[in-house]
């Protein structure tokens, strides 16, 4: 939900949680949600902006540290949304990720 929808409670938790000297740092995926954002230090946004110029490869996307890896699988080399990851249970009742290919996260 985008911020100009937020009721007043939201806009001034937002307000009360953010330091404006710091990186504020949101993060969406389908492994991963921070919800409104947080603040990250200019070491942790550099790290990010690195970890996200193009070409977006897996190997540079890791280096961020985030959960899931931005959806993208190691061994396509290629992000992929929400909808095409899936949960698979073994034969042992444990469950994995998969890609559309069939590669575990």
């Amino acid at each position: 939900m985008s911020m100009p929808r937020w009721d007043a409670r939201r806009r001034s938790a937002y307000a009360a949680s953010r330091n404006p000297s710091l990186w504020w740092f949101t993060v969406e995926s389908e492994a991963y949600a921070n919800g409104a954002g947080e603040n990250v230090s200019a070491e942790d946004a550099d790290r990010y902006r690195r970890a996200f110029r193009y070409p977006r490869t897996f190997a540079r996307v890791h280096t961020a540290g985030l959960k899931g890896n931005a959806g993208f699988c190691a061994q396509c080399d290629v992000p992929y949304c929400g909808r095409h990851w899936r949960h698979q249970e073994t034969a042992t009742g444990e469950g994995t990720t998969l890609c559309p290919l069939g590669h575990r996260r």
